[in-house]
């Protein structure tokens, strides 16, 4: 290949590196937070962003709760988060996980990511998938209800985040979870089904995302989750080319 092949090519190569970069974006603070209620007693947990986390060559984000936390009023402890994690890439993209276990009476709650703002993808594609599950560990059976209208994860965007992400709905997912004695079960969901992605018309700047449940007492919950925002291939080879002429043209 002659020199100045190799250099169109190099060329076509920083194009899309700055057609990548126009994407990135910014995440709030907290980029986890927790509310939660059992009877007329709640609380909240809130993971405070981090600067020293996010890494700017990569544009990931990661937290992992280095170990379990109470949730305590009073001097009663009304649950403990077991696991909890986020991944944000502000390319854009969040993953949001958790683990929870009720104490002597049933909990609700409201588990919601950072929101995350980037430079506007337009039509471009989208998906988002989850996992939510229950373990009985008194021998009761147990019941991970949804409280989304039928539904315990949701994936926003265009809105904010806290306590509960507003803005436009992409997908609600993850029906109710139900257990026999000291069983465990889970419900998966994804939008598309099966994987994949779904192309949309119009523009997107922001994401967030959000789980809403109940864990009856004694009894533990996870959840896990994926939510992608691409920006249409073409825009991005647009982008590429658009800087491939402006360095042709010095």
């Amino acid at each position: 290949m002659t020199s100045k092949g190799l250099r169109s090519l190099a060329a076509i190569g920083i194009g899309l590196t700055m057609a990548a970069a126009a994407y990135a974006g910014q995440i709030s603070d907290p980029v986890i937070s927790i509310n939660w209620s059992s009877g007329d007693v709640g609380g909240s947990f809130n993971v405070p962003y981090d600067p020293a986390l996010y890494n700017a060559e990569t544009g990931w984000y990661r937290w992992t709760l280095s170990e379990p936390v109470d949730l305590v009023s009073g001097d009663v402890t009304y649950a403990t988060v077991n696991q909890l994690s986020t991944q944000i890439n502000v390319d854009p993209q969040i993953s949001l996980n958790f683990a929870v276990t009720a104490g002597a009476a049933p909990v609700n709650f409201t588990i919601s990511s950072a929101s995350l703002i980037f430079g506007a993808i337009n039509n471009g594609s989208i998906t988002a998938s989850a996992q939510m599950g229950i373990t009985d560990n008194n021998g009761d059976g147990g019941i991970l209800s949804v409280n989304y209208a039928g539904k315990g994860y949701k994936a926003n965007y265009n809105g904010g985040a806290n306590p509960v992400p507003a803005g436009t709905n992409y997908a609600s997912l993850v029906n109710q979870v139900n257990v026999g004695v000291f069983g465990s079960n889970n419900n998966a969901e994804g939008n598309p089904p099966g994987g994949g992605f779904y192309p949309f018309v119009g523009s997107i700047s922001s994401m967030a995302s959000a789980f809403s449940f109940g864990v009856t007492a004694q009894d533990s919950a996870t959840g896990t989750s994926t939510y992608v925002i691409v920006p249409e291939p073409a825009s991005m080879l647009l982008m590429g080319l658009g800087a491939l002429f402006a360095l042709r043209r010095r």
